[in-house]
């Protein structure tokens, strides 16, 4: 090869190393790309254990006679017919 062919492919190489590490599609924005792509993963699994958490509440709520129960009992104060409910008064507070 003679001395100008090279010089070319000195001259392409380095062109080509510059668009690569200083181009708008480089690598400072490939690990920016990748960096972004981990953290919406992170978000995707929370989203998902949520999901599945959900599910798992649902089905109890549609299936299991005692979590409705017990959930009707705490969150909403209800009784079965029958039952004495004793309320206490609350400490510090005079009757």
């Amino acid at each position: 090869m003679s001395k100008y062919s090279w010089i070319f492919i000195l001259v392409l190489a380095l062109a080509w190393l510059a668009f690569l590490f200083v181009g708008d599609h480089g690598l400072p924005k490939l690990m920016a790309i990748n960096d972004e792509l981990s953290t919406l993963k992170d978000k995707n699994r929370l989203i998902e254990d949520n999901i599945s958490q959900t599910k798992g509440k649902i089905y109890s709520l549609s299936n299991d006679k005692f979590t409705l129960e017990r959930r009707a009992r705490e969150e909403l104060g209800l009784v079965k017919q029958g039952e004495l409910v004793y309320i206490f008064p609350e400490e510090g507070k005079a009757q």
